[in-house]
C-alpha cells in the first residue's frame, strides 16, 4: 500500500471511514497506522495523516460530528506535523505545513514554538512548500485577527457593564 501514492491515500481514507465516529476510535486507528508505517515510511506516513485530517474536517462539517472534544486529536496531529517539519523531503514538510494550516483554525498558540523552523523554510526552492507557507500564514493571520476582534468585543462589553 505504501508504494503507490494515489492508492495509499485513497485506501487509507476508505479504511478510516469504517471506524466508529468517535474521537477515541479515530485515535486508535491513527495510532495503529503510526505503529505500522511511521518508522519505515516516514514520508508516506505524513501524507496519509494529512489526508485523514482533511477527511476529519470534511466529515465534521458535513455531519456535525465533533471529534475535537478532547485535546488528544489535536495533539496527535500536531505531533505528526511537528516531526514532519524536520524531514528532509520537501513533500513531507509541505504536508506537515498543510496539517498545521488545518490545525490553525482550532488553536494557533502551540504553533508559536515552531516559528523558527518554519522561518527556515522561506528560502527553500519548492513552489509547493512556498504555497503552503502562504496558506499557513493566511490561516494564522485570520485567526490572529479573530482573536483581536474577540478581545476588543470583550473589552467593549466590559466597558458597557462598568457604565451600567
Amino acid at each position: 500500500m505504501c508504494d503507490n501514492d494515489f492508492k495509499r491515500n485513497q485506501l487509507s481514507v476508505v479504511l478510516y471511514c469504517f471506524c466508529s465516529n468517535s474521537a477515541n476510535a479515530h485515535l486508535r486507528v491513527l495510532r495503529r497506522i503510526r505503529s505500522k508505517i511511521s518508522s519505515s515510511h516516514k514520508n508516506q506516513y505524513v501524507a496519509i495523516i494529512n489526508d485523514l485530517l482533511a477527511y476529519d474536517e470534511r466529515n465534521e462539517a458535513q455531519r456535525g460530528h465533533d471529534l475535537w472534544g478532547s485535546a488528544d486529536m489535536y495533539d496527535f496531529y500536531f505531533e505528526v506535523a511537528k516531526k514532519g517539519l524536520y524531514y528532509t523531503s520537501p513533500v513531507s514538510r509541505t504536508k506537515s505545513l498543510s496539517i498545521l494550516s488545518q490545525l490553525a483554525q482550532r488553536s494557533l498558540r502551540p504553533m508559536f514554538e515552531l516559528l523558527p523552523s518554519i522561518k527556515k523554510m522561506v528560502g527553500v526552492p519548492s513552489w509547493e512548500l512556498q504555497g503552503q507557507l502562504l496558506i499557513l500564514s493566511n490561516c494564522a493571520l485570520h485567526e490572529l485577527c479573530n482573536d483581536k476582534t474577540k478581545l476588543s468585543n470583550e473589552d467593549q462589553s466590559e466597558d458597557v457593564r462598568m457604565i451600567a
